[in-house]
């Protein structure tokens, strides 16, 4: 959006382009490998490469030492961008937050693949009903646990304004979206930054559908998945969760538990206890049975 706001135009291969924006990962060695792989296919192509995404931060040596052009990392992006291309008049600060659908994102064919191949052979997936759509809260992460090197990438929290969230939720609901995915890289420390919280957001999108069905503008209840949701947001904020799963609104949501061990929470610093996550979770599901519950385990 950035590039095309400022007169760019996206070409269908890569022998046309000029430029080719690479957005890198390292957040395991078979994603960084992948990485490096699809940077080398791409140098004998007649354009300027620019390097984004994690690996810059995270394996900076690593990649200074075959890659010498331009490199900026997911948590300088914003700051960093706009000197690599001073000619351009709209600036990445002025660009809204996307307002698109996360499926129609190019994911890596390696990973789809995958992807389609696992959901072919089992019942793992469930059927593909409803198209979600992305809502984007915040990015950065403030949190220090001892297993993860994300946040050399990622940089500190920084909360979207509020207003900006709502007309992107807005503008979702105007496009018959009825199913949205809110992520950030800790999206339930929303807020943390500007005297706000995550409770905030949900109160937010709640005013959008109310002012709307008043007027009869939508008429589909829309269905919210909380995405990335640390279980000490899960639990500080547990009453706005609460009210909104009891009411249906929220369906489905995925609270990374990592361990059931106190000790080893401890060890991974994630300032964490598992028996008051347990109590909401058995609470959360008592008043909404039908809600989804996904986690992670280390």
């Amino acid at each position: 959006n950035y590039f095309t706001a400022n007169g760019l135009t996206k070409v269908d291969s890569k022998e046309e382009a000029d430029l080719a924006a690479v957005f890198t990962c390292s957040v395991v060695d078979d994603t960084e490998n992948r990485t490096i792989e699809h940077i080398e296919a791409l140098k004998g192509l007649n354009c300027e490469i620019l390097l984004m995404g994690c690996s810059p931060a995270m394996s900076p040596e690593k990649f200074k030492s075959f890659f010498t052009g331009k490199m900026i990392s997911t948590k300088d992006l914003e700051t960093e961008i706009d000197k690599y291309f001073p000619d351009f008049k709209i600036k990445f600060e002025e660009m809204p937050l996307p307002a698109d659908y996360q499926e129609d994102y190019p994911y890596g064919q390696y990973y789809y693949d995958q992807y389609s191949s696992l959901k072919q052979q089992s019942k793992l997936f469930g059927q593909k009903k409803i198209k979600p759509a992305l809502i984007i809260t915040s990015k950065g992460c403030n949190n220090y646990c001892s297993y993860c090197t994300m946040k050399l990438a990622l940089g500190p929290l920084k909360s979207y304004p509020l207003e900006m969230i709502r007309n992107n939720y807005l503008e979702l609901r105007k496009k018959k979206s009825t199913k949205f995915i809110f992520n950030g890289d800790d999206t339930g420390s929303y807020g943390q930054d500007i005297n706000l919280n995550f409770g905030d957001v949900l109160a937010a999108c709640q005013e959008v559908d109310d002012e709307y069905f008043k007027s009869r503008v939508f008429t589909t209840k829309p269905q919210w998945v909380i995405d990335n949701l640390h279980p000490k947001w899960f639990n500080g904020l547990f009453q706005h969760f609460l009210k909104f799963a009891e009411t249906g609104k929220i369906t489905e949501m995925v609270i990374p538990l990592q361990s059931a061990s106190n000790s080893i929470l401890k060890l991974m610093r994630r300032h964490n206890e598992i028996e008051p996550t347990v109590e909401n979770l058995k609470k959360i599901m008592q008043t909404a049975p039908s809600l989804k519950i996904q986690t992670h385990f280390i």
